[in-house]
Parts: structure tokens; C-alpha cells; sequence
């Protein structure tokens, strides 16, 4: 079925928000450990729509095992009071598969710290994460797992975001547990759902 808002491209009256958008980005290596990123971006608002822009200018630096982020932005919305934040991050390998992260982003004064773990095989093997992010209203606290077996490929989640006064605002776990059967030429196969 067509969506509903599909249109040429070309025509003025289109039922979307933005009459033209464009954005330039460009990324340069300083040394072998540090990097520059700068872009910006604008949109032209459809009708009664603002328009956008935005720009932003980023830093990497690796010091000792540590890397080091640093983002500045700026947006300006016809109408609308300027936004402009830094985000920053550090980050920290363990081992050949892992990473401890810390992120501040000032913009919505959020505060993330995550703990991850890569898959690095087509075998057997799993990845998963664990995060603890605060900002001005909740804490959210969240982890993911997946398995990737022979022949199965399981998954389970869970997210709680607690209230300041220290309640549990919402809770929601999932897990999900997947494989697959196939049958070609006379045999039958049995084996992890091919999603890669």
C-alpha cells in the first residue's frame, strides 16, 4: 500500500514539513590521536512551518587507554529561543571486547554511564549492555543481553524509570528466544535464523 503523505517531489503543496533540506559535514585527523569534526545543517520549513538550522564542532583526543569526546551545538528555530549545549564522553576498552562509557550532555543536563560487551565471533557468542542514564526528571536504569547459539538466538531486556522521590515510574522487560528449520533438496537443516 502507498503512504498516505507520498508525493512528487517536486510538487508545492506536499503534506510534509519541510520545503528543501541540506547538510555539510566534513572530518579531519589531526595525528594518530586526535580527530575535528564540524557540520551544519538547515531545512526550510513547508507553509506555516519554521524554519531550521543547525551547526556543531566536535574534538576526539586518545589519551593513554582513555578517549576522550567533545561536541558543541547550536540550533535555531524561526520563532524560538536559540539552543546550544556541549556534550562530552569518555570512554575506556577492557579487554578486546568491552567498554566502559561516560556521557554529559548539557543541552538536557543528562548524565549517562554504560557498561557494554561486543560480540566478537559468528560462533558462539553474546554482546550486551547496561546503562544508568539521570537527567532534570528520572532515573532510567536498562540492560540487554543476546545470545548467539548453533542453532538458537536468544534476547532479553529489561528498562526501570524511577522517579526522583525514588518510586518506580514504569518497568518493562522483554525476551525474545528465535531459530530456524529449513528444508532443501530432500534434508532438512536446523539452525540459528539467518540475520546477518
Amino acid at each position: 500500500a502507498q503512504q498516505s503523505r507520498f508525493a512528487d517531489p517536486l510538487r508545492l503543496n506536499a503534506d510534509n514539513p519541510e520545503r528543501w533540506a541540506g547538510f555539510a559535514s566534513t572530518t579531519w585527523r589531526l595525528d594518530d590521536k586526535t580527530s575535528f569534526s564540524l557540520g551544519g545543517a538547515y531545512s526550510g520549513g513547508r507553509g506555516e512551518r519554521p524554519d531550521t538550522w543547525t551547526a556543531n564542532l566536535g574534538a576526539s583526543r586518545s589519551i593513554g587507554r582513555f578517549r576522550l569526546n567533545l561536541f558543541a551545538s547550536h540550533r535555531e528555530v524561526t520563532g524560538r529561543a536559540p539552543e546550544s549545549g556541549i556534550r562530552i564522553g569518555l570512554s575506556l576498552p577492557i579487554g578486546s571486547s568491552a567498554r566502559a562509557s561516560a556521557r554529559y550532555d548539557t543541552l538536557n543536563e543528562r548524565a549517562e554511564v554504560e557498561l557494554s560487551r561486543f560480540r566478537v565471533t559468528r560462533g558462539r557468542d553474546w554482546d550486551g549492555r547496561v546503562l544508568v542514564a539521570r537527567d532534570g526528571e528520572t532515573t532510567d536504569v536498562s540492560a540487554r543481553g543476546t545470545y548467539y547459539g548453533q542453532r538458537v538466538l536468544a534476547s532479553a531486556s529489561h528498562d526501570t524509570a524511577f522517579l526522583r522521590r525514588g518510586l518506580p515510574n514504569t518497568q518493562t522487560s522483554t525476551v525474545g528466544l528465535s531459530t530456524f528449520v529449513g528444508f532443501a533438496d530432500g534434508r532438512v537443516g536446523w539452525g540459528r535464523e539467518g540475520i546477518e
